[in-house]
């Protein structure tokens, strides 16, 4: 059996037969494939058979807010995904943000685990008083290699989460949770995803500078020779699996 459906198989009993699994659920199951020691020979396995490289890349694709989008497997129920950050600027402090993407919610409810580096993790709330921030609509359907966005006018945020999560945290958000992820570390980052079922086909993005808008914005599947390159690199600078998780952190939680 090949290792795509290995993958699928260790998930199925805790999301394929939920098809409205919530966050929690997604939590347990990212949880469980993470601690079976599994992972990483699975993915040496696909970064060694073409088929299923040809497979992933079609699907993959390098995100706008500056990471490597990689769906390693595409359910109804469920996908999960590998997200690479490339290596932050040589003598970075640890915590210190190096690719700050886009303040967004999603179409799905999600659980994540930092396998490496790490980033700054925060959260927002809108808010009248909060920092001026350009709002976007945006649109897609799953699998579709456009997307839409369209600017709405000007809204406050403030932040009221704010973090570096190392290698090894782990935490879960439902779809309408507003955050940012920004990359941080001395070099590659990493993190697991397990999102749930679709909710809706829109989301809010929030950003501080104009961005690019347009009904048909291309997201190009991703070069096979680059995810080769990227899953091998990976898997090269990590030497070992993540230790044990003591928990996950609710999407939710203020500071």
């Amino acid at each position: 059996m090949e290792a795509l459906d290995l993958l699928d198989r260790s998930l199925a009993a805790g999301v394929s037969l939920r098809p409205r699994a919530g966050p929690t659920t997604l939590a347990r199951a990212l949880h469980a494939l993470v601690r079976s020691r599994s992972l990483y020979p699975l993915l040496g396995e696909v970064a060694s058979d073409e088929r299923m490289l040809r497979v992933i890349a079609e699907r993959s694709y390098a995100h706008p807010n500056g990471f490597l989008k990689i769906v390693l497997l595409s359910r109804c129920a469920y996908q999960l995904r590998l997200h690479l950050w490339p290596g932050a600027a040589e003598g970075a402090d640890e915590g210190r943000p190096v690719a700050a993407g886009n303040v967004h919610n999603h179409r799905w409810d999600f659980a994540a685990t930092v396998l490496r580096g790490g980033y700054r993790h925060q959260e927002f709330v809108v808010a009248p008083d909060g920092e001026p921030h350009r709002s976007y609509a945006y649109e897609a359907q799953r699998g579709a290699g456009a997307y839409s966005l369209t600017y709405r006018g000007d809204v406050g945020l403030r932040c009221v989460f704010d973090a570096f999560l190392p290698a090894g945290s782990s935490y879960w958000l439902a779809s309408d949770v507003v955050h940012r992820v920004s990359a941080a570390a001395a070099g590659p980052t990493a993190s697991l995803i397990l999102q749930g079922a679709y909710q809706r086909c829109g989301v809010d993005v929030f950003s501080l500078s104009p961005i690019a808008t347009g009904d048909a914005m291309p997201l190009a599947p991703l070069p096979v020779a680059r995810l080769r390159q990227n899953l091998r690199g990976f898997l090269s600078a990590t030497r070992c699996a993540p230790s044990a998780l003591d928990g996950w952190r609710t999407g939710m939680s203020l500071t």
